[in-house]
């Protein structure tokens, strides 16, 4: 059985809106001969307001590979030591970096105010307070500030902290999730058989899983990552999706 992996932002989904009806409702005929798993740098959370409903019993990797969903359910989800966490919570807070703090379902966001928070509040109005969600397992730190990734590195190597971390160059703001794993390796733990995939992807936290597919589909310039056998825009997916099903 053909398996099918699909980044959302970036790939299928353009500036944060939900997915087109086209694309939509092509994935949703792949359904019927295949398997489809979306793949996201989000959390769950943030992932299924994007999605018709008719897709979120698909499997879903949130958090870079943080967290895996199907069917209603978390199948895991990683979350940071509480006390590392705090230090580097501790450490935003001094640098007045602004961030959104994870939980399992939950978020927060920092006192720093940045247009993002706005936008996460039209997505879920899981929001908590961020010392009411402290008491939680915490699954990601999404960074405002982009031009903070020098001395967020130096901190966390002064530290000794070792987590995954996956800048978002269009968007100027990156990602630290505790795992060591990423999308491809949560795939691989799941038994997910690459050699029979398809993959569509944009961004360097999905070059290893376009590296390993039977093939891949880069949403981009081939200046970008050399590799794909396919590049094409998004709202060329639906007719790259019939040309590379017809040649596997």
């Amino acid at each position: 059985m053909k398996t099918y992996i699909f980044d959302l932002d970036g790939t299928i989904i353009t500036n944060g809106q939900p997915i087109h009806n086209v694309i939509a409702e092509k994935i949703k005929q792949l359904c019927s001969s295949g398997s489809v798993i979306f793949a996201s740098a989000r959390p769950i959370r943030d992932m299924l307001p994007l999605l018709p409903h008719e897709l979120h019993n698909c499997l879903m990797i949130g958090c870079n590979g943080g967290m895996a969903w199907q069917n209603g359910d978390f199948l895991f989800s990683h979350s940071f030591n509480p006390e590392h966490f705090s230090r580097v919570i501790a450490f935003l807070k001094e640098e007045k970096i602004p961030y959104v703090i994870d939980g399992v379902w939950y978020f927060s966001v920092s006192e720093i105010n940045h247009d993002f928070h706005n936008y996460m509040r039209t997505l879920s109005t899981y929001e908590k307070e961020e010392k009411e969600l402290l008491s939680e397992k915490i699954t990601k730190i999404l960074v405002l500030d982009g031009e903070s990734r020098t001395k967020i590195d130096r901190f966390l190597e002064r530290e000794g902290f070792k987590y995954n971390i996956n800048h978002h160059k269009a968007d100027n703001l990156f990602d630290i999730t505790p795992q060591s794993e990423d999308k491809y390796q949560s795939l691989c733990k799941l038994g997910v058989d690459f050699n029979n995939a398809i993959v569509f992807g944009n961004d360097e936290n999905d070059y290893a899983m376009l590296d390993n597919a039977k093939i891949s589909v880069f949403i981009g310039a081939m200046k970008d990552y050399p590799n794909a056998n396919f590049y094409c825009r998004t709202e060329y997916i639906p007719s790259i999706l019939g040309e590379v099903t017809d040649s596997f």
